[in-house]
């Protein structure tokens, strides 16, 4: 079947064609101006019990420049029966590797007649994934656990009520002139239990803030189209990192970092209880620990030193401050890993409550049973906003600012 359909003011097209033997779709979306090569797949309703509408999914690239990628993801609901299909109600997504911009946009679609059967679509390449992210909205109701790649793939799962298995493209912005954002797109599918065969189909478009080894916030845009149902449920929200306990990325963390402090005493936070500073050199210059044994590789704080660290904030009421011992190193910026002692189920995830850009890493360090924040200290750098801690149960800890010297 050859599908046509546009909106009343024609800001949203689609133009596909399908395969009935295996579900296949492949065209064109274009939108905000930008003609979509989109590949994907539908279920036709009726085709199998329970399925009482027929839903879509599609995801492509446009390149702004070369390499230099706009993705997009739809799900989408379509009324008829062959051949007489349409109208469609869709939800587009789009991210941009050049822009940063995400957009979601809801279009209602009827016939658009005359335009071409679109050509062949080659789906976007697959490849190996080795990197995860794990983030969570801070209600903990939609939970990202993917791995990604250097050849940008993305597969995983995204849990939005059911946990949708996930695939799709990213894009970092460091890989090519002219990427000023981590982008990407996903598109998903729940089988659902009361309807075998059946797939809630999901689509999803997303914006990276911080390094891809560890992303310090991810901004999503997706939608969910029902097959039981003439329902195609949009979300959004911004996505946490969730504390990893992967010892061997605990354990680079700590190699690279400069110092370690232990915060323990009232909510676990109003006193340094250990420190641990990185090897010095005859100049009195510190490096890091080089290895995730610190506490040998590195020299114990006196209890005069850890007596300077913590204090109440003056300005913000249950706000401790955490002054970092000064130290000279040649380095711009020296990672600093603070631990605020507490069982897991102490801390909720995500453990914060907000984006920090000086919060680089976050740990669970279950050796010693503590979540673990890297700092990024520059020296003679500016502190911290308020790090406030996720109150998803009752509080546990105060804010803390955390001070470089």
């Amino acid at each position: 079947m050859h599908w046509n359909f546009t909106n009343d003011d024609q800001s949203v097209t689609v133009n596909l064609s399908e395969n009935s033997s295996n579900n296949a779709v492949w065209g064109t979306v274009t939108y905000m101006g930008k003609e979509y090569p989109v590949t994907g797949m539908w279920q036709a309703s009726g085709s199998v019990s329970g399925r009482v509408t027929s839903n879509l999914q599609l995801s492509g690239r446009y390149d702004t420049a070369l390499s230099v990628p706009d993705f997009i993801a739809l799900s989408g609901l379509i009324r008829g029966s062959h051949p007489n299909m349409g109208p469609m109600d869709v939800m587009v997504h789009t991210a941009s590797s050049s822009t940063g911009d995400l957009y979601q946009a809801q279009a209602n679609l009827a016939t658009n007649p005359g335009q071409p059967v679109p050509a062949a679509v080659d789906p976007m390449p697959g490849g190996g994934t080795n990197t995860p992210w794990m983030l969570s909205s801070l209600d903990g109701r939609t939970v990202m656990k993917v791995q990604v790649g250097e050849h940008g793939a993305v597969n995983g799962t995204l849990t939005v009520g059911n946990d949708f298995s996930v695939g799709g493209q990213w894009a970092f912005s460091e890989w090519a002139p002219g990427r000023n954002a981590t982008a990407f797109e996903l598109m998903g599918r729940y089988a659902t239990v009361e309807h075998p065969g059946a797939s809630n189909l999901m689509a999803v478009a997303g914006i990276v803030t911080g390094p891809y080894q560890f992303p310090q916030k991810i901004e999503v845009s997706g939608s969910i189209a029902s097959i039981s149902e003439w329902q195609n449920t949009p979300f959004s929200g911004t996505l946490l990192p969730m504390a990893q306990t992967d010892s061997a990325a605990l354990g680079a963390a700590y190699a690279e970092s400069y110092m370690v402090i232990q915060m323990g005493g009232t909510h676990g936070d109003s006193q340094a209880v250990k420190g641990w500073t990185g090897p010095v050199d005859g100049n009195g210059f510190v490096s890091a620990f080089g290895s995730s044994d610190y506490q040998s590789a590195g020299t114990e704080m006196n209890a005069g030193q850890l007596a300077a660290i913590a204090s109440s904030d003056p300005t913000y009421p249950d706000t401790n401050d955490i002054k970092i011992p000064a130290f000279s190193s040649a380095a711009g910026t020296r990672p600093v890993m603070i631990q605020f002692i507490g069982d897991a189920g102490h801390f909720p995830q995500p453990p914060l409550q907000e984006y920090h850009s000086d919060v680089t890493k976050i740990f669970y360090d279950e050796q010693v049973g503590a979540l673990v924040l890297q700092f990024a200290d520059t020296p003679a750098g500016t502190a911290s906003t308020q790090i406030n801690f996720n109150q998803g149960r009752a509080k546990n800890h105060n804010s803390v600012i955390i001070e470089p010297y």
